[in-house]
């Protein structure tokens, strides 16, 4: 936004693109055959890009908010680390954690996405998951960074079962560095991250310049090329204390 601050959204169907264009006086735009469908904006998605971020540029955040509000559009402010981790909801419900280790240091989280509500991919029949890619800095390698993963997954009270069956928490290691590995229980990058709008999405918010190391394309290229077309909006709740 004009104030350098910035904002996440969710314009996907028809009826929340054309509230978006027209509210920021692109409705124009709506005549376009380049701009007309949904398809065809993800065709000329550099065109879109450009015009809604000249239209975003001339707002200020505070401005973008009321004009989300007014239009409904599914939106959420986006943050640094320094502000989430100061958010009262956060710090309430103890999300964010720094992970000690005696000897080799800790994870410390340096970015987070917004929270996406996402469609359930594969499995029985459940309901929506929410989720987000953090990004952090750490000295454990991989597989002891894995270990922690399950050691949080369990602190959470997941129960393995069923295959892609509902559970409380799923903490998947989408990169470390440039590193490409195959173990007999961890690869790296992540074999499956390149077809998952629930990653791709949040992780191109965070990082769309990232380069896949070992299919060659940018995160942005990856999610623009995804066959997965899975619901993945900004989920427009809040973190609840509890």
């Amino acid at each position: 936004t004009r104030d350098g601050r910035w904002v996440a959204l969710s314009a996907s169907t028809p009826a929340s693109a054309t509230a978006l264009f027209r509210g920021l006086g692109l409705g124009h735009l709506l005549d376009d055959p380049r701009f007309t469908t949904n398809d065809a904006r993800v065709a000329h998605n550099d065109l879109v890009d450009a015009q809604l971020t000249t239209a975003i540029g001339e707002r200020t955040h505070d401005e973008m908010v009321r004009l989300f509000e007014q239009e409904a559009l599914t939106a959420s402010p986006v943050y640094d680390i320094a502000d989430i981790t100061k958010d009262p909801h956060v710090v309430a419900r103890g999300i964010l954690v720094d992970v000690p280790d005696a000897e080799l240091g800790g994870v410390r989280m340096t970015a987070l996405s917004s929270i996406y509500e996402t469609e359930p991919v594969g499995g029985p029949a459940q309901g929506p998951y929410l989720n987000l890619v953090a990004a952090a800095e750490t000295a454990l390698s991989p597989e002891a960074l894995m270990q922690v993963a399950l050691e949080t997954e369990a602190a959470a009270g997941r129960v393995r079962g069923v295959r892609n069956a509902p559970r409380t928490l799923d903490v998947d290691i989408l990169f470390h560095g440039d590193l490409r590995l195959r173990t007999g229980t961890l690869t790296l990058p992540h074999p499956r991250l390149h077809e998952r709008r629930f990653v791709l999405v949040p992780l191109a918010e965070l990082a769309p310049a990232l380069r896949h190391p070992a299919l060659g394309r940018t995160v942005k290229e990856l999610l623009a090329a995804c066959s997965d077309h899975s619901r993945v909006e900004v989920w427009p709740g809040r973190v609840v204390a509890r």
